[in-house]
């Protein structure tokens, strides 16, 4: 691992993006990686796996979802437990750029060289949503994404700690040609 290992990172709130503008880059050559992948596995971690049924009784992860959706506490908790080892893992692959959902709400500003924001403004983010929600209608499928955009900070807020923006809601082309040009000017090692 090298020893001043500081990447880019990718952030925005979710259906904004984030994974599209990252696999733009993947498929242009930069070494890539979602901070959520490597979450899921470190989740599974023996060690881990103890904390999190000391701290929750459980480990579930349907259990866990249903908790952390009414608790801001149980969500800081249990962000507590993964988020150091996630970014130790992170560290491991020595990628140039990450996608971090959660940059801001954890703070890791010091773990990265810079910060794109991805957004899709949100009418855009709510369209994407409620494709994304099989099978609900109506007010159940609002009441859902409300639920699901009150976990995270506003983009709008996240943008506030941008090196870049980075707007989703245009034409593909352009988005793609927006993100490589970028890329080409910020990400040198």
């Amino acid at each position: 691992m090298r020893k001043n290992w500081r990447p880019w990172a990718i952030t925005g709130g979710i259906a904004e993006g984030k994974s599209t503008v990252l696999g733009y880059l993947n498929k242009a050559g930069y070494r890539t990686a979602s901070a959520d992948e490597v979450a899921r596995e470190v989740f599974h971690r023996p060690d881990v796996l103890r904390q999190i049924e000391a701290a929750f009784g459980t480990a579930d992860r349907a259990e866990l979802r249903r908790r952390l959706g009414a608790d801001a506490g149980a969500r800081r908790t249990l962000n507590a437990l993964l988020h150091p080892p996630t970014w130790v893992a992170l560290e491991q692959l020595e990628v140039e750029v990450v996608e971090v959902p959660l940059l801001v709400e954890a703070a890791l500003f010091s773990h990265v060289a810079g910060v794109w924001v991805v957004t899709c403004g949100e009418e855009e983010q709510r369209r994407r949503l409620r494709e994304r929600l099989p099978g609900e209608e109506g007010a159940t499928e609002e009441r859902t994404i409300d639920e699901l955009l009150q976990v995270q900070l506003p983009t709008r807020v996240k943008n506030a700690f941008a090196d870049r923006v980075i707007r989703t809601n245009l034409p593909e082309a352009d988005v793609r040609r927006e993100v490589l040009e970028a890329a080409k000017q910020e990400f040198r090692p």
